[in-house]
């Protein structure tokens, strides 16, 4: 677009001026109404800074309006500021017995966020209940089940598989003590059980095929 004096499209950035400056002079006078009624409530009494507060409360969502006062309640609460908000107040009131579950339940269905924002979980007189939203915004009650597992039973280790025990005589067992110690197998791999001959001609096999006793090297002076 070609932008020239006096043409067609300077006329048309021209209008777009004017039309924000006259935006720019109407605002100017909103903001000297709004100071002028701002003046007025005080000299009638009335604290500004509190009515401008509401102001900007009444232009929020209820729902962001409602979990922005229970959040300050709660962090209130918790720096010791001020008195208890008003679930802690009914939850003290439920300590107390003197609410019943239905009216617990009745004062807080105002505190159950919509359906897909989560739910309100509570605890009156050790049965837990949790309340949710539907897509209806209706408030449906229900109780909390605490499924306790069993406690598993610690494992024992596994059992070393049990190596059975061949059926040879006491030379046979010399032999077979002799190809453990081919093998590379330690002495105490001897299946013999103790009080066996068999298991003394094992160890005397092995021992004479690698030539130690098993024990280990001799200390050295």
């Amino acid at each position: 677009m070609t932008v020239g004096q006096n043409t067609i499209a300077s006329e048309k950035l021209r209008s777009f001026v004017e039309r924000i400056e006259r935006v720019n002079v109407d605002i100017k006078e909103l903001q000297g109404d709004r100071t002028a009624i701002y003046a007025e409530l005080k000299a009638n009494g009335f604290d500004a800074k509190i009515m401008r507060n509401i102001i900007k409360r009444r232009a929020k969502k209820p729902h962001d309006l409602q979990e922005f006062d229970e959040l300050m309640d709660l962090y209130q609460h918790a720096l010791g500021m001020g008195a208890p908000g008003p679930l802690f107040r009914l939850a003290a009131r439920a300590a107390d017995d003197t609410l019943t579950r239905e009216q617990y339940i009745e004062a807080l269905k105002p505190l159950v966020p919509p359906m897909g924002a989560g739910d309100l979980t509570m605890n009156i007189g050790g049965k837990a209940m949790r309340l949710t939203r539907d897509k209806a915004g209706n408030v449906l009650v229900q109780d909390v089940m605490e499924r306790l597992e069993p406690a598993a039973a610690p494992k024992a280790p596994p059992k070393p598989p049990k190596v059975p025990v061949p059926d040879v005589d006491e030379e046979g067992a010399e032999e077979y003590g002799r190809q453990m110690a081919r093998d590379n197998k330690p002495i105490i791999d001897n299946p013999f059980p103790y009080g066996d001959p068999r298991r003394a001609r094992c160890d005397l096999g092995w021992r004479k095929e690698t030539g130690n006793d098993g024990m280990g090297p001799d200390d050295e002076d």
